[in-house]
This record gives C-alpha cells, sequence and structure tokens, in this order.
C-alpha cells in the first residue's frame, strides 16, 4: 500500500512534464483537423494551459510555438486583436532565438490579422517586412504567400497594376516550387483582377486556366465557378452564367460552406431580376439575406437588401411602404439640396459684395493712374538730367565695383593655393606620423623580443610573449591606414582581424596537435580606435585559448565569426572545442586576469562579453560592439 502511494506520488510530480511534451506535440498535430466553433475555444484553452507549463520549465521554442498556434485559434474564432497579441508574443521569442524563417512567418500572420481588422497600413508594413526577410533568406513559399495577400489588397484599392505585380511574383515562385494547388489559386487571383478591372479577355484566360488545373489536381472549384459566372454576366451571356452560379452554390453545399453561396444567390436573384423572373430572384434574394445576416455580412446585406426593394417596387408599385421609401429618400435628398442651395446662395451673395468692392476699387485705381500720369509728364523734363547723372554716377558705380571684383578673386585663389599647400603638408604630416607610430610600435616589439631571449625566466618570457603580440596587434592596424592613402579614421575590419589571426596561427601555434583556426567574415569598416581594440580584445581570446583550452585535445579547433546585424552591431563569435573555461586553481585565475583585461579592453568601446553556454565541449564567446 506504501509503495502504491510513493508510485502515484511520482507520477503526480511528472504529469506536467509529461503533459507539457507529449500533450502538446499531439495537440498540435490535432489543431489542423478541427472544424467546430467549440472545437477551437476548446484546444485556445488547451494551448493558454500548455503555456503556463512551458512558461515554467523556461522553454522559448515551446512557448513561442504555442503563441503561434494560439494566433491561428484566435484567427478562425475571429477573435483577431487576441491573435495579433499572441503574434507580438511569439515574434518577440523568434528573434531572440534568431529564428528569422520564423520571424517572417510571423510578420505574414500579423499582416493578415490586420487586415482583417481593416488596418490596412498596418498590414502592408508586416507584410512587407515578411517579404524582404523571406527574400533576403530566399523562402519561395513564404515569398508566394505573402505576395498573394499582398496582391489581393491591392485589388480592393483598385490599384490593379499592383495588384498583377504582386499576383504575377506569388505565380512565379509557386511554379517554381511546384506547388500545383496554389498556382492554380495564382490563376484564379489574377483573373478576378482582370475580371475587375475590365479586362475581360484576360479575366477569361486566366480563370479557364486555373479551372483546369483545379479539375486535374481534384481541388475544388467553388470559388472559381462563381467568378466565371461573374465573367458571363458581364459579357451578357446568362445561360453560361447561370451554369457556373448555380455548380458553385452545389460545390459549396458539398463542401458545408453554405455562407459561401451568398455571392452566387445574390448574383442569380439579379440576373433573374432582370429577366422579370421575379419569383426566382426572391427564392434567391430570400436565401442570399438569411445566410448573410446569420454570418453578419453587412456589405453583402446592403446589396441584398437594395435589390429586394427594387423588387418590391416592380411587383407592387402602388404600395404604400414602398411610396413611404421613395418618400423618405426623396425628402432626405431635398434637405441636402436646400442646404446645398443655401450655402450656395450664400456664397453667391459674398462672391457679388467681393466684385461690387473689387469694381469700385478697380475704377478708384484708373482715377489715380490717370493722376499719376499727369504728373510724371510734368516732371519728366525735370528728372530728366537727373537721370542722366544718376546714369554716369551708376556706371561709375559699377567700374569701382568690377575693380573690387578683380582684387577680391586674386586675393581668394591665393587663399585657395595657400590652403591647398597647407593641406598637401598636414598630408604629408600624417603620413609621417603614421609612419613613426609604426616604426615605434616595431621598435618596443624589438626590444620586447630582446629582452625575452636575455631572460632564462619562463614565467617572464611568457608575459613578454603576451606584450609582444599586444604590441603587434597595435602595429599591424597603421598598414591599413597607410594603404588607403587618405585622412580617414576607418580602416576595413575584416582584413586587418584576419591579418591579426595569421600572424597569432604563427606565432603560437606551435603545439601539437596543431590548432586548426577557421574565420568567417563579412566586409565591415570601422574606426580606427574602435578597430585597434577589437584586434586587442580579439588577440587575448585567442592567446587564452591556445595557453589554456587545448590541453590533451585530440584536434583542436577555433572558429571565428565575424558579422555586422541588422541593427548596426559588430558580432564577433570565438568557438573552440578545448577544455573550457577552468573553475578553479591556478588556471582560473590566470584566466580571470584574462577575461578582466578583455572586459576592461570592450567596456572602453561599449562592448559587451558573453560566455554561451552549450551542451558541446569547449568556450563559445560572443562580442557585440555597437558600431
Amino acid at each position: 500500500m506504501k509503495s502504491k502511494a510513493i508510485f502515484t506520488f511520482f507520477l503526480c510530480c511528472l504529469s506536467p512534464v509529461l503533459w507539457s511534451n507529449q500533450k502538446l506535440d499531439s495537440l498540435l498535430n490535432e489543431t489542423k483537423y478541427l472544424k467546430t466553433h467549440d472545437e477551437f475555444e476548446q484546444r485556445a484553452l488547451d494551448f493558454q494551459q500548455a503555456l503556463i507549463l512551458s512558461e515554467r520549465e523556461g522553454d522559448l521554442m515551446e512557448q513561442a510555438q504555442v503563441h503561434n498556434h494560439l494566433n491561428h485559434i484566435f484567427f478562425k474564432l475571429n477573435r483577431y486583436s487576441e491573435g495579433i497579441r499572441e503574434s507580438e508574443y511569439s515574434l518577440e521569442l523568434y528573434k531572440r532565438m534568431e529564428m528569422w524563417e520564423k520571424v517572417s512567418g510571423t510578420y505574414y500572420n500579423l499582416g493578415l490579422n490586420y487586415k482583417k481588422i481593416g488596418s490596412i497600413e498596418l498590414a502592408m508594413r508586416n507584410l512587407l517586412l515578411a517579404l524582404k526577410i523571406s527574400e533576403k533568406l530566399q523562402n519561395k513559399v513564404t515569398i508566394a504567400k505573402v505576395c498573394s495577400v499582398l496582391g489581393n489588397i491591392n485589388k480592393d484599392k483598385s490599384e490593379y497594376k499592383k495588384a498583377l505585380a504582386y499576383h504575377s511574383a506569388a505565380l512565379a515562385a509557386y511554379i517554381e516550387v511546384g506547388d500545383s494547388s496554389a498556382v492554380s489559386s495564382c490563376y484564379h487571383n489574377i483573373g478576378q483582377v482582370y475580371n475587375k478591372s475590365g479586362n475581360l479577355i484576360q479575366a477569361r484566360t486566366y480563370l479557364f486556366k486555373a479551372r483546369s488545373i483545379k479539375i486535374m489536381c481534384g481541388l475544388s472549384t467553388a470559388a472559381n465557378s462563381s467568378q466565371i459566372g461573374a465573367y458571363y454576366y458581364e459579357t451578357n451571356e446568362l445561360d453560361s452564367a447561370k451554369f457556373y452560379f448555380y455548380k458553385s452554390i452545389e460545390e459549396r453545399k458539398r463542401e458545408q460552406k453554405i455562407t459561401k453561396t451568398v455571392s452566387p444567390h445574390t448574383y442569380l436573384a439579379e440576373l433573374y431580376f432582370n429577366e422579370n423572373e421575379f419569383q426566382l430572384s426572391k427564392i434567391h434574394l430570400d436565401t442570399a439575406y438569411q445566410l448573410a445576416d446569420s454570418a453578419k455580412l453587412n456589405q453583402e446585406l446592403i446589396t441584398v437588401l437594395n435589390l429586394q426593394m427594387r423588387l418590391e417596387k416592380t411587383e407592387y408599385p402602388e404600395s404604400d411602404i414602398i411610396k413611404k421609401h421613395e418618400r423618405l429618400t426623396e425628402l432626405n435628398r431635398i434637405v441636402v439640396g436646400e442646404a446645398s442651395l443655401k450655402e450656395t446662395a450664400r456664397l453667391e451673395v459674398e462672391y457679388g459684395s467681393i466684385k461690387k468692392s473689387q469694381e469700385i476699387e478697380r475704377k478708384n485705381n484708373e482715377i489715380a493712374l490717370q493722376d499719376f500720369e499727369n504728373e510724371k509728364l510734368n516732371i519728366r523734363n525735370n528728372f530728366f538730367f537727373a537721370g542722366l547723372l544718376i546714369a554716369a554716377i551708376f556706371v561709375i558705380v559699377i567700374i569701382i565695383f568690377n575693380i573690387k571684383l578683380r582684387r577680391r578673386k586674386e586675393e581668394t585663389e591665393l587663399k585657395n593655393e595657400l590652403l591647398e599647400s597647407k593641406n598637401a603638408l598636414i598630408d604629408n604630416l600624417h603620413k609621417e606620423l603614421s609612419h613613426r607610430t609604426k616604426n615605434y610600435y616595431q621598435m618596443f616589439g624589438g626590444i620586447l623580443k630582446f629582452d625575452r631571449r636575455r631572460t632564462a625566466d619562463s614565467e617572464i618570457k611568457k608575459m613578454l610573449t603576451s606584450y609582444i603580440n599586444r604590441v603587434e596587434a597595435m602595429s599591424q592596424i597603421q598598414r591599413y591606414l597607410l594603404a588607403e592613402n587618405t585622412l580617414t579614421q576607418e580602416v576595413q575590419l575584416d582584413l586587418y582581424l584576419s591579418d591579426l589571426l595569421s600572424n597569432i596561427d604563427l606565432v603560437l601555434n606551435n603545439i601539437l596537435p596543431k590548432v586548426i583556426i577557421t574565420k568567417s567574415f563579412e566586409t565591415i569598416s570601422c574606426d580606427y580606435d574602435k578597430a585597434i581594440r577589437i584586434g586587442l580584445a580579439l588577440n587575448e581570446m585567442i592567446a587564452n585559448a591556445f595557453e589554456h583550452g587545448f590541453d590533451q585535445v585530440e584536434n583542436p579547433k577555433i572558429n571565428v565569426l565575424l558579422i555586422e546585424s541588422d541593427n548596426g552591431l559588430i558580432l564577433i563569435e570565438i568557438q573552440d572545442n578545448g577544455i573550457g573555461i577552468k573553475t578553479q586553481g591556478e588556471d582560473r585565475r590566470e584566466s580571470s586576469k584574462g577575461i578582466d583585461l578583455i572586459e576592461m579592453i570592450l567596456s572602453s568601446i561599449g562592448g559587451e562579453l558573453q560566455y554561451v553556454e552549450e551542451d558541446s565541449k569547449g568556450t563559445f564567446v560572443q562580442i557585440k560592439i555597437s558600431k
């Protein structure tokens, strides 16, 4: 009995872990088979329970997955604001784990949610971010999905040229990955755009292409049938339009998607109304009204109600309700018209007053102008000689001005020559200073090497070797300033660090077996002062690895990565397969001194040193520095 109780207690302790790992996988697999509203509601509760357990265990990947699936469930339940919240959580987690493909997919989910709530600008922004990342990753499927949604948004905005461009990009991507179902959807979307833009010939071509692919692949053609019916309705081929509208309704019923039949029912009602088949029109209108009202499809309801009023007026032209409705509509138009007429009258009165004022002002100006002409005629002779005098003075002033301008030009040219001479002198001084700095480093390194040869103390030799490496790390950067032959204070960081690693390999790689150093560097330019400190920090890290990291290690390796992140950070990763960081003893004290020195160097340029915990053997260090 006692052993049974202990076993039960053990199962209770273990159950959260089992639930989190096993049941979550089951939930993820079963979610795609859900259909009813209640099933989705229950699954949302299950995932929220899973989220609590995953947060307790600190599993970031599991948390991101749960948030992502909660977004899908809320999207199915039309709870788009909650879906946005869950997508924001998963986006933050995927960014922290640097899972950029998942980041792209989450931006896509955010775009869909914002589109559903009518925030088209936010939808476009998130979709374009998803497109940018997926293009960088060359993920054709995500590129195609994003382009399809962007194409539909531009179609709804009546920007048909952009819509065609996005749908064509989606079509090319789906053809490349070989997804026949998606290719047929792209043809259908392009046909819709052509249909809305009035290019009916192209609409027919693409809609029937989509249909043939769907039939060949055994896919639903309900939406395609409805759109082809709309095409035939536009071209006044009414028998063909009826055929495809009824075909769409039948397929939607087989698929148990009755609310999707509102559009073909409405088209059929309008078609029969135009043919004076009022009873058939009424049947389709009643069906469309019930479906649209139950699904809260407000825009479709407006269309249906307008058609119903037209039908009622045709069947019962003397109906009191119809007459009152028309009277109400007319009164609304009259009230609006009267307000417009009053405003127009007010503007006309104001305009008339302004015109009268302008006319009076014009006449006064004509009288004043005539008086002025008479006065000018009287004093013209008096001013003639004064004009000649002023002209003479003006010519003299121009001559004096030209003389001064010529002198000023000569002075400016002389100043420019002096400035060019000073710039040349500064350039020469800069080159001389750079040469002397390089020579001083070499001389100082030579002195240290001479002292190292003279001493027999191994500790002093080791210390001097460390100093020599640091001096050479500082001296090597001079050549990259000299190679540019400019006064710039930037150097090419990747070339400098590559040269530094080669020198370290030559000087320190004297152990057996030899350490294999591999590097992957992006082209990055960097401030001179910052570059020299990065070089010193890298020198210390690699030197520490050679000195402490490969005791009795077979096939020792060091991998160095240099990249620039999207937010402008310089990221350096150093990973070896050595014995890792010592936790005690003399090696620990020596390692701590080196780490303290590295952190002091990096802190002076706002850098950050971080040790990454990994299951594999060795040391993994990340250095992050703002560019």
